[in-house]
């Protein structure tokens, strides 16, 4: 578990983070799909990323949540998985949501006390439940991706201009320095 995260940087952008850690989740804990949301900053709404579900691609891939949406609330506080089922019991746009996603398990993304994002796991093949060391692991690879998430975001941000999709300034002048020094 700790190779696969630390093999994500290797895929560059976010997208191709997510698709990756949620096939592999898929294999190594044999589930039906996985699904990953990040939260944009500043506000914290979450995002799709990725899925391995075919039907995850509708143009509603955004959940818009208030900063006090208890479920997210929850979520983040206890920053270990959680059953669906529990958070739905919280209300609010978040339980309504993960209905449709048809997951099993809410596992926190969590970085610095911040929530970076949220993995959702479908049921295990052949109904088997998750075990105290699965969850353990689970946990302790939520940590380690929500790290590489923000670095990933991070980057993102000082290199590239949100609006425009170009190079910021600074990048530009590097690599206009690394090329002149090349040259």
């Amino acid at each position: 578990v700790i190779a696969l995260v630390a093999e994500l940087p290797a895929y560059g952008k976010l997208p191709r983070m997510g698709e990756h850690l949620a096939a592999e989740l898929c294999r190594i804990f044999d589930l039906d799909a996985a699904t990953i949301w990040v939260a944009t900053a500043p506000v914290g709404q979450l995002m799709h990323l990725a899925s391995t579900r075919q039907t995850e691609v509708d143009s509603e891939q955004t959940l818009l949540l208030a900063p006090d949406e208890p479920g997210l609330k929850q979520l983040a506080r206890s920053g270990k998985p959680q059953p669906v089922t529990q958070l739905a019991r919280s209300g609010g746009a978040m339980a309504q949501r993960l209905s449709t996603v048809g997951a099993d398990l809410a596992v926190p993304l969590v970085s610095q006390e911040k929530l970076i994002g949220v993995l959702l796991l479908g049921a295990k093949r052949g109904g088997m439940r998750f075990s105290a060391e699965e969850l353990e692991l689970l946990t302790l690879l939520s940590h380690h991706a929500a790290t590489v998430f923000e670095n990933a975001r991070l980057f993102d941000s000082a290199t590239f201009e949100g609006l425009t999709g170009l190079y910021r300034r600074e990048a530009v002048l590097e690599i206009l320095d690394r090329e002149w020094n090349r040259s």
